[in-house]
C-alpha cells in the first residue's frame, strides 16, 4: 500500500507540473481514515491540483452507515447518490467539463492527469 502511494505521488506530481490552467473540482469521499478507496482518490486529486486549482471536498461519513446486513443505510446511500450515480465514493465532479462525474480512484487519477 505504501509503495502504491509513493508511486502514485511521483506520477501525479509529474502531471501536476504540466497543468497550466486553473480547474475547479469537487471530490465526494467517505471518511479518509475508514475508506481507503476514498483516501486514494483524494490523494491523487490533492497531489495533481496542488495550490493552482480549486478543490471542494464533501465528506459522507461511512462509519455507522452500514446496517446489520452490511449494506449502506438509506440516508447515507441517498446522500452519496445525490453526488454519484453509482452510489459509491470517491466521486470527482469536474466543474469545467459540465459537472461530469468520474468515479473510481484510478479513473480519478487518470482524469486529473489528463
Amino acid at each position: 500500500y505504501l509503495q502504491l502511494i509513493t508511486l502514485l505521488t511521483l506520477i501525479m506530481s509529474t502531471f501536476s507540473l504540466n497543468t497550466p490552467n486553473k480547474k475547479s473540482f469537487t471530490i465526494v469521499i467517505g471518511n479518509k481514515t475508514y475508506s481507503s478507496w476514498s483516501l486514494r482518490g483524494w490523494l491523487a486529486l490533492r497531489i495533481a491540483v496542488g495550490s493552482k486549482d480549486e478543490l471542494n471536498e464533501i465528506v459522507c461519513p461511512l462509519v455507522g452507515a452500514f446496517g446489520t446486513n452490511g449494506n449502506v443505510n438509506n440516508d447515507s446511500k441517498s446522500r452519496i447518490l445525490s453526488y454519484s450515480p453509482t452510489g459509491k465514493v470517491p466521486a470527482l465532479i469536474d466543474h469545467d467539463l459540465d459537472n461530469i462525474v468520474v468515479y473510481d480512484s484510478l479513473a480519478i487519477a487518470l482524469h486529473v492527469a489528463d
